[in-house]
């Protein structure tokens, strides 16, 4: 294990230097105006001079730099710059950390690794992970890593640091190095949906010699054997990754089971053996966030915390799973792989989705062990949209409970599907659940929950929909596909839902089709003589929007909590005239724009 003793000297050095920097950047940051063309132009001799043996030099270098990051529209190019050189090997270490501590300033991107990468020097990597440098091994490490999330390049890593296992003389240091790279190549493999088999063919010997290293008592075990125990299960998992292998490998394990073995050998054999047996993964989402995650073997009772009951699924498929015994699930087939709300919620516990997967081989068990681990928003990003999609194929007519869940799927797919909903299937009437005490319970809230199928939709892209419901949205506006307000649903909620997106996300041609609703006298809300009318609010978004202030230009102001609540101001006209002035103002608007576009 390397010591730092020696290193200390420098680091408190270093730390110096990074202090004593604040006056100089300060006192003098940089007068020149740059672009982010100068740059990337100038960064490769700013980073040089940061290792510079000239103190001078260093501090001006940095001071440089913290100018930069401290310019919002060079924000993007130091941000893609840096994270370049992080996945350098030969970066110093000092410029290293002061790039890892500038980037936590800066906005996250993500870098695609290339398609192909030469195998002498993917070797140079993997040997740089034992080198003396601490620098160089931290730049291997996140190199390889960012490799590895290619697809093409997930087999020849992982076959890599497969082989530089099986190295007798391997440290700990070394193990814990090739599983930060390993991990994230086997995950990306295992989920690429590539059933080629890259792996050289395993004997039976080699089989026996991992349950060997296995199954070894666990107080006899030595910093060596642990390891080997280690690289022994991951040999397991590499063979039953590949469906060919797994009744070979499942035929071992049970006769190994059958021998005699301490009590610790076969639970950790038979929960590889588990593995063999078609599973069932239940996810619960509330809030946009995995809560819970529970794992079912098909046909086998099991009680879950917090259950009253053991829950069971006798079958299973891509498409349905059938639930023979359960707690929130009743008896009855759900849908796999799309989110649907439970039908008996827990009196008093805020609501959530469910989403089924199917596991039914060892290769789809693993691979999903290190799918749940991947970026939770880009996960609900797709449950959201593999079940909205479904809706879609079906031309499905939105029931309470699916209607009152879309509040915990991911807006921008939500409001993707909207935009094509509006104008598939027609608008009407929800039926609500009724519940065990024969009350009427809806899973819609706020102004949807009395409205019709559309109505209810549009309430929720008020709350947080984005520019992707259009223009499918305004299209169903001007094909009248929405029904007509009603004393239990009085809003026009399409409208509000435009408006709201129109200050929240506004679309390109936003301004235009707010111009051409200024005459429009209905009102947002019919419950009431004195509601805000649709021509006014359209004004006074539009001339907010160029920075204008809509009382000055004979709007009045309609206080309305429904419709604060969703961040849109509701105007009427004080009188007839004030809908000219205001397209007199805006027809000047487009003229000085086109003059200036002339110039």
């Amino acid at each position: 294990m390397r010591k730092l003793h020696g290193k200390i000297p420098l680091i408190v050095a270093f730390v110096g230097c990074w202090v004593a920097i604040g006056p100089a950047v300060a006192e003098k940051p940089p007068t020149r105006a740059m672009t982010p063309a100068d740059v990337r132009a100038e960064l490769p001799q700013r980073l040089r001079e940061l290792d510079s043996p000239s103190y001078d030099a260093r501090c001006r270098a940095a001071a440089c730099l913290e100018h930069w990051i401290g310019v919002p529209e060079l924000a993007d190019v130091l941000a893609e710059e840096f994270q370049r050189r992080v996945l350098e090997p030969d970066l110093p270490m000092e410029v290293r950390w002061r790039i890892d501590l500038w980037r936590g300033r800066l906005p996250r991107i993500h870098l695609e690794p290339p398609r192909e990468v030469s195998s002498q020097e993917l070797q140079r990597l993997v040997s740089l992970l034992d080198d003396d440098s601490y620098s160089a091994r931290v730049g291997a490490c996140r190199r390889l890593q960012w490799l590895a999330g290619s697809e093409q390049l997930s087999a020849p890593i992982l076959l890599l640091l497969k082989h530089r296992l099986t190295d007798p003389a391997l440290s700990q240091e070394m193990y814990f190095r090739i599983e930060e790279v390993r991990k994230v190549a086997w995950g990306v493999w295992l989920n690429s949906g590539n059933s080629n088999c890259f792996l050289p063919p395993v004997t039976s010997l080699q089989i026996e010699k991992w349950l060997d290293d296995l199954t070894q008592p666990g107080g006899l075990r030595d910093y060596q054997s642990s390891l080997r125990c280690r690289v022994a299960r991951q040999g397991l998992m590499d063979s039953m990754s590949q469906d060919a292998e797994v009744p070979r490998v499942t035929t071992a394990i049970e006769a190994r089971l059958r021998s005699k073995l301490d009590q610790d050998a076969k639970a950790l054999l038979k929960s590889v053996l588990d593995m063999t047996r078609p599973a069932v993964a239940i996810e619960m989402w509330r809030d946009h966030v995995q809560v819970r995650e529970d794992h079912f073997i098909v046909g086998e009772k099991q009680t879950v915390t917090g259950g009253e009951h053991p829950t069971q699924f006798d079958r299973a498929d891509d498409r349905t799973a059938h639930c023979s015994n359960g707690n929130a699930l009743s008896v009855g087939d759900y849908p796999v792989g799309v989110a649907f709300a439970a039908p008996r919620w827990p009196a008093g516990e805020k609501e959530a989705v469910y989403d089924l997967v199917n596991l039914p081989t060892p290769r789809r068990q693993i691979a999903y062990s290190y799918y749940v681990k991947t970026d939770p928003s880009a996960r609900l990003a797709a449950m959201s949209r593999r079940t909205l999609d479904r809706f879609l194929a079906e031309k499905k007519l939105l029931s309470d409970p699916e209607l009152g869940m879309l509040g915990q799927l991911d807006a921008r797919e939500v409001s993707r599907f909207a935009g094509r909903y509006f104008l598939l299937v027609e608008d009407g009437a929800v039926e609500e659940e009724i519940d065990s005490d024969d009350s009427f319970s809806t899973a819609r809230k706020g102004l949807g929950s009395e409205s019709s199928r559309f109505g209810s939709i549009c309430a929720q892209l008020g709350v947080d929909g984005t520019r992707d419901a259009l223009p499918g949205l305004v299209d169903a506006i001007r094909q009248k596909r929405f029904q007509q307000p009603s004393p239990l649903a009085p809003y026009r909620l399409e409208w509000l839902a435009a408006f709201s997106i129109a200050q929240r996300d506004p679309w390109p041609g936003v301004d235009a089709w707010l111009a051409e609703n200024l005459e429009n006298r209905q009102r947002l809300d019919i419950g009431h003589g004195d509601a805000a009318e649709i021509g006014a609010t359209a004004a006074g978004v539009l001339l907010t929007r160029h920075h204008e202030r809509p009382a000055e230009f004979g709007l009045q102001l309609v206080v309305d909590p429904h419709i604060l609540d969703l961040k849109v101001s509701g105007y009427c006209y004080a009188a007839a005239g004030n809908i000219q002035r205001v397209r007199t103002w805006w027809k000047n608007c487009e003229q000085g724009t086109q003059k200036a576009a002339a110039r």
